[in-house]
C-alpha cells in the first residue's frame, strides 16, 4: 500500500511539469521592422559618390533575411536601361535586432534622374516586413 501511495505522490508531482512541456509554441504571426538611420530619402548624389546606408532590422522571435533593391524610377519597367544603375544586395540576419551598415558605391557612369532603394525582411516564420520605400536623386 504504502508503495502505491508513493507511486501516486511522485505521478502528481510530475503531472504539472508534464502538462506544461507539452504546450506548443504559439505560431509567429508578427512582421519584422525595418528603421532607417541614415537620411537617403530625397538626398541628391552625384555619380561616383557613395550612398550610407543605415538601418535597424527588428523581430519579436527572430530575423532571417534583408534584401535593398535600388533601381531606375524613370517610367518604373523595373527592366533594365542602358545607363541605368541597378542593385540588389542580400544578406541573413540574426537575433531579434539587427543593424546593418553598408557603403554603396554609385558607378561613375550611372544615368542621372530619380531612383528607388527598397528595403524588405524576412524573419524565421516567413513573415515579410513592411517594405521601405526610399526616393533619391543621381545629379551632375
Amino acid at each position: 500500500m504504502m508503495k502505491i501511495k508513493t507511486m501516486a505522490s511522485v505521478f502528481l508531482m510530475a503531472l504539472p511539469i508534464l502538462i506544461l512541456s507539452c504546450k506548443k509554441e504559439k505560431a509567429d504571426t508578427e512582421k519584422p521592422k525595418i528603421k532607417m538611420n541614415s537620411s537617403i530619402e530625397a538626398a541628391e548624389y552625384k555619380a561616383g559618390e557613395t550612398i550610407v546606408f543605415n538601418a535597424t532590422f527588428t523581430d519579436n522571435i527572430a530575423l532571417s533575411e534583408y534584401d535593398i533593391d535600388i533601381h531606375n524610377g524613370a517610367g518604373h519597367g523595373h527592366g533594365r536601361m542602358m545607363g541605368m544603375w541597378e542593385t540588389k544586395i542580400s544578406g541573413e540576419l540574426s537575433g531579434i535586432m539587427h543593424i546593418i551598415k553598408k557603403e554603396m558605391n554609385i558607378p561613375n557612369d550611372a544615368d542621372t534622374g530619380t531612383y528607388h532603394m527598397i528595403v524588405n525582411a524576412l524573419d524565421k516564420a516567413g513573415n515579410e516586413a513592411e517594405f521601405v520605400e526610399i526616393d533619391f536623386k543621381i545629379i551632375l
